[in-house]
């Protein structure tokens, strides 16, 4: 036993460590501790003796401490320690630190690996992590003696975290101590983040110790091939290297971005699969990261691994590996991709994207693109739908003028159409940003400098160059004949004078004035603003003060989606000066809001919680309780209630605000329902003590009463609030998309809500709503909520209950498209029906729906089921099972079905069907194709009444060259006649989406230029082409004597230069005038239209000029169904500036409305409320009383 000094006895102090000094007190520890006899006593500190010994790291010591579990082990002293702790420490001390973590801050690798080698758990946390954690000091001997307990420990110790939130491991990844690291590499949670999101293998990487990320990834591998590691995919968290968004993705694309060349090798070599499905959730692949950042080697060894070259780029801003490369001026790895045969016209993203041209163009790399260009890149390759550009308007927006004079020596088409959405054709694109030497070029080589703008954010040249704030483009482009007034684009649009009002360029207003721009054109459809509303609404006096002397009409109607009165932009932006300054003008307080999402200037202010312009505007005669816009539309007091501002509510209620005003048609709310969804507690006891219906109906789509709001979102206190106020619980729900509290809350997986309202009473199997309808338990099948499903069965749900009418499906159908295997398994049990019949509209059965997403398991689970291999499908849209599986590429799905029996020439439903041979020549599945049409499919077969398609007509629509070749061989009638609605032949379909290869390709296989075309909305190639504006396109086929004269569809046909006319392509209308086109052809008979009067419907002023230059005939009668003359159009449409165009060209302001569905140009006007348009033709004497013709029917 070790004899102590007495004055250590009483007061234990570090004397006692000069006893333990001498290494012969060893064998009295071994004595004491296989005597189990105390040799403690504690200090003032709570020492030990054990803690004073281990403090001076003496291994021998330690491995006597841990021989066994005593409670000498587990004591701590008052700053949490064991003598493990100290044994690790050597005196030194933070908060956090426990013997693991100063193991490895001291690289100590004993002591770490005694700590993992014994059934040990030292102190997890100190105090400072885990002050709740017990202290277990015994006060007397004999209390030390008797007690056998040991202290409840956390078992995950190894993860105890520091003060920085870093484990063992990760301080072990930062140092340059494999040994240590290896043996904590088997024991740590590899997931496990610091307090700055970062992993033990973020941290090996950024330390550069390229064998610590070795040794870690070897580990997460084989956890991951065993099975022990949680995903299937090995992740990680990086940021990038601008810090500002995550890279949340897989570690071989992280190494491959990065150019970790040993780790990618070292991946790749425990799991080469990785390198054919690995993807970043944005969808990036590692090639493609590779590719993108420059890492030749990475590239060279993906390859070599079998990564996918040409596999699809993310949705959004994605590239190829190609694309990247191009993009990135990588000129070698563009070699190498294009020897693995890269696909080089593989089409960009859906959103942002770029061919390989493309990106190489616009980013100026000009080698790249003369390889590419030699390797037969499509040099008019369309844009992509949303930020797309064409390769030469790519470069054109970049200023590069070397690549323009490229790209149009080789063919580029300098009027290509730009892309939906923002998109911009070459002029545009230059006009936009300032490039007054490229907007000369592109001009003098015949651009069209009035092309009209894209749908959405759309803008003509001069538009886009009145954004800016330098006027030399805006005088340089009307020097040039730009239309001052040329329509804007439906969505977010703007007219030259309304863009430069809503960027406040004084200045260019002023001269756009001068140039006669139109003061008061009307606002585009969508966001669209007034010169003035643009202007009052961004808060510029000066500007508003200019327009309005200038005779803007200050209560000018506002868009219909979101749009906004001069005086109700002002409210919404909170500009009181301006609201002060148009209400001295007569602006109309009380102007009704817009038709969708619309406010007056009171709700607008109100929404804003701006209390002063509540108080300023109803004090000057607002209407507090003026009806909501008709879709998403609320009152003042509505509106305030859902953004929560109590002061204004309350100021509202006091200005008599109806508290039970009805919601919108649709997505309406009344204030109860609105506060009671965003969980306003206050508001809601507010609005119920002043008198609101707690009961009041939901808005007629996706409405909500107060309480299936409340249920919704999961919100138990405001749903017991509600009930004890009296809330139906069992309120039916809204028509469309509307959903009962149960089935709300069913559909959010919230579980205790469900809890509650079944104990509240809820009707477990109350009917869904009309269209979009869920019963609770479709709702909780169709997200996979298992618990939740089993509830709703044990309270009696209806499991083969019928859905809602519009995308109907039954739960287990629901659980089978998305792929909730546990959830079928569980349906089926309980007796949900196998063959239920699908919906009317894009309805599956189980079977089918589980073979169009790919889940094979499920598919054959459902067949061993019974299910019908060849149910028929639903009526619109619908599929077999094959022609699901077929059309979405799910190859090993077409096999199994294949083989027991699907049948590979089962008819496609009648509206938007396909064969499943149709089906994959339509997705580009080449491998598919080859398949069914060895086990017998017909590539001649019937196609859909509706939008059908054959499947060479398919595959010539989206341009899959290869399957078009493929289908030819196969003897596919290349002159198949197209479906009677909306169809198309083969070369009409690839002229209409300018795939030029494949119309070649059907020409010189004697494809019909002016073949058949469907009844109803057909298109022979020639107007298909001219509609598209595809100059090229147009040349070829009238080269290969197409008529240009051709008559068109009954319904809704037109000719090829009333379809270019309609589109406003100037050079396309001059092109084919000088081909012979007739100017004044007769209009289809169904809501057909002259050039003229097309031009005058869609408000292209540019074309009614020079159609009117071309005498076409201003008076020609309209159609018989549907028809309008010119000015009729214009009138119906709000087009003043083509209206008095018209006028003063002698137009026939009395001209007769066609016989079925005809209008005069004034009840046209009226009709559709356009009063400026009224008053004009009210001036020139109109009859007034002029009487609608009869409708036939």
């Amino acid at each position: 036993m070790i004899s102590l000094p007495d004055r250590s006895q009483a007061h234990f102090g570090s004397s006692s460590a000069e006893y333990l000094r001498d290494r012969s007190m060893i064998n009295s520890l071994s004595f004491c501790l296989s005597e189990d006899k105390n040799p403690n006593r504690i200090d003032g500190r709570g020492m030990s003796a054990m803690h004073w010994a281990a403090s001076r790291g003496d291994l021998d010591i330690i491995r006597q401490f841990s021989r066994k579990d005593s409670w000498m082990t587990f004591h701590r002293d008052n700053t949490g320690r064991v003598p493990l702790d100290c044994a690790a420490e050597k005196n030194e001390t933070e908060s956090g630190r426990t013997a693991l973590h100063w193991g490895v801050l001291n690289s100590n690798e004993e002591i770490v690996a005694l700590l993992l080698a014994k059934d040990f758990a030292p102190n997890p946390r100190n105090s400072f992590h885990n002050p709740t954690s017990p202290q277990w000091n015994p006060s007397t001997p004999k209390e030390l003696l008797s007690s056998t307990d040991s202290p409840d420990l956390p078992s995950a110790w190894v993860d105890s975290q520091m003060e920085s939130g870093d484990i063992a491991l990760h301080l072990a990844a930062a140092r340059d101590s494999p040994k240590i690291l290896s043996l904590l590499v088997k024991a740590c949670d590899l997931r496990l983040e610091n307090l700055e999101g970062k992993t033990a293998l973020e941290i090996a990487f950024g330390s550069e110790h390229e064998i610590n990320a070795k040794v870690i990834l070897g580990e997460m591998v084989r956890r991951n091939v065993t099975g022990n590691f949680e995903s299937s995919t090995l992740k990680i968290v990086q940021k990038w290297p601008d810090d500002r968004e995550s890279w949340n993705g897989d570690v071989l694309c992280w190494a491959a971005f990065n150019g970790f060349t040993k780790v990618n090798t070292c991946i790749l070599k425990a799991m080469p699969i990785l390198g054919f499905i690995a993807r970043h959730p944005s969808g990036r692949t590692a090639l493609q990261a590779a590719a993108e950042q420059g890492h030749l080697k990475i590239v060279n060894h993906l390859l070599e691994s079998r990564a996918d070259v040409n596999a699809l780029p993310g949705m959004a801003y994605g590239r190829t590996a190609l694309q990247a490369a191009a993009e990135h001026g990588h000129l070698e790895i563009v070699k190498h991709l294009l020897k693995s045969k890269a696909k080089i016209n593989a089409p960009p993203a859906q959103i942002g994207g770029r061919t390989a041209l493309q990106a190489a163009a616009e980013h100026g790399h000009l080698e790249i693109v003369k390889l590419l260009l030699r390797g037969k890149a499509n040099i008019n390759a369309p844009p992509a739908q949303t930020g797309g550009r064409t390769a030469l308007q790519a470069a054109a927006e970049r200023g590069h003028d070397d690549m323009i004079e490229l790209l149009l020596s080789k063919g580029a088409d300098i009027n290509a159409l730009p892309g939906h959405s923002y998109g911009r054709t070459a002029v545009q694109a230059a006009a936009a940003k300032g490039h007054f030497k490229t907007v000369k070029l592109l001009l003098s080589k015949g651009a069209e400098i009035n092309a009209p703008p894209a749908s959405i954010y759309g803008r003509t040249a001069l538009q886009a160059a009145t954004e800016w704030k330098d006027t030399g483009m805006v005088r340089l482009l009307y020097s040039r004949g730009a239309e001052v007034n040329a329509s804007p684009g439906e969505i977010f649009g703007r007219t030259a004078l309304q863009a430069a009002a809503d960027q406040g360029h004084l200045e260019t207003v002023k001269l756009l004035l001068s140039y006669g721009a139109d003061i008061n054109a009307l606002p585009g459809h969508t966001h669209g603003r007034t010169a003035l509303q643009a202007a009052a609404g961004q808060g510029y006096l000066e500007i508003v003060k200019l327009l309005h002397s200038n005779g803007a009409q200050v209560n000018a109607l506002p868009g219909k989606i979101f749009g906004r009165t001069a005086l109700q932009a002002a409210a919404e932006q909170g500009h009181r000066g301006m609201i002060e300054l148009l209400l001295s003008y007569g602006a109309e307080i009380n102007a009704l809001p817009g038709h969708t999402h619309g406010r007056t200037a009171l709700q607008v202010a109100a929404e804003q919680g701006y209390l002063g312009m509540v108080k300023l505007l109803y004090s000057r005669g607002a209407e507090v309780n003026a009806s909501p816009g008709e879709i998403s539309g609320r009152t003042a007091l509505q509106a305030a209630a859902e953004q929560g501002y109590l002061k204004t509510v309350k100021l509202l209620l006091s200005y008599g605000g109806d508290i039970n005003a009805s919601p919108g048609l649709t997505d309406g709310r009344t204030t109860l329902q609105a506060a009671s969804e965003q969980g306003y507690l206050g508001m809601v006891q507010l609005l119920h003590s002043n008198g609101a219906q707690i009961n009041a109906p939901p808005g007629g789509a996706f409405g909500r009463t107060a309480f299936q709001a409340a249920a919704e979102q999961g919100d138990l206190t405001m749903a017991k609030l509600l009930y004890t106020i009296g809330a139906d619980v069992n309120a039916p729900a809204g028509h469309t998309s509307g959903r009962t509290a149960l089935q709300a809350a069913a559909e959010r997986g919230h579980h205790a809500m469900i809890e509650l309202l079944l104990f509240y009473g809820a009707d477990v199997n109350a009917s869904p709503g009309t269209t979009k309808g869920r019963t609770a338990l479709q709702a909780a099948a169709e997200n996979g909520y298992l618990g939740v499903v089993k509830l709703l069965l044990s309270h009696g749900a209806e499991i083969n209950a019928s859905p809602g009418t519009a995308h109907r499906q039954t739960a287990l159908q629901m659980a089978a498209e998305n792929g909730h295997h546990e959830m079928v398994e569980l349906l089926y049990s309980n007796g949900a029906d196998i063959n239920a019949l699908p919906g009317h509209t894009d309805g599956r059965t189980a079977l089918q729906a589980a073979a169009g997403r790919g889940h094979l398991g499920i598919v054959k689970l459902l067949v061993s089921y019974g299910a019908e291999i060849n149910a028929l499908p639903g009526p619109t849209d619908g599929r077999t099972a094959l022609q699901a599986a077929a059309g979405q590429g799910h190859l090993e799905i077409v096999k199994y079905l294949l083989e027991i029996g699907a049948d590979v020439n089962a008819s496609p439903a009648p509206d938007g069907g396909r064969t499943a041979l149709q089906a994959a020549a339509e997705r580009d599945q080449l491998e598919m194709v080859k398949l069914l049409v060895s086990h017998g499919a017909n590539p001649n077969a019937s196609l859909a009444h509706t939008n059908g398609r054959t499947a060479l007509q398919a595959a010539a629509e989206e341009g899959h060259l290869a399957i078009v070749k493929f289908l030819l061989e196969s003897k596919a009638n290349v002159n198949a006649s197209p479906a009677p609605f909306n169809g198309r032949t083969a070369l009409q379909a690839a002229a209409e989406r300018g795939q030029h290869e494949v119309v070649k390709l059907l020409l010189s296989h004697k494809a019909n230029i002016n073949g058949t075309l469907a009844p109803t909305d057909g298109r022979t190639a020639l107007q298909a082409a001219a509609e598209q504006g595809n100059l090229e396109m147009v040349v070829l086929l009238c080269s290969h004597r197409a008529d240009v004269n051709a008559v068109p569809a009954v319904f809704r046909g037109r000719s090829a230069l009333q379809a270019a006319a309609e589109q406003g392509h100037s050079k396309m209308v001059i092109l084919l005038l000088s081909k012979g086109a007739n100017v004044n052809a007769l209009p289809a008979q169904n809501h057909g239209r002259t050039a003229l009067q097309a031009a005058a419907e869609k408000g292209h002023l540019h074309m009614v000029r020079l159609l009117l230059s071309y005498r076409a005939e201003i008076n020609a009668p309209p159609g018989i169904t549907g028809g309008r003359t010119a000015l009729q159009a214009a009138a119906e449409q709000g087009h003043l500036p083509v209206l008095q165009m018209l006028l003063f060209c002698e137009a026939d302001i009395h001209a007769p409305g066609a016989p079925i569905e005809g209008q005069t140009a004034l009840q046209a006007a009226a009709n559709q409320g356009h009063h400026d348009i009224e008053r004009v033709l009210l001036s020139h004497k109109t009859e007034t009383n002029a009487q609608y013709t009869l409708y036939l029917s």
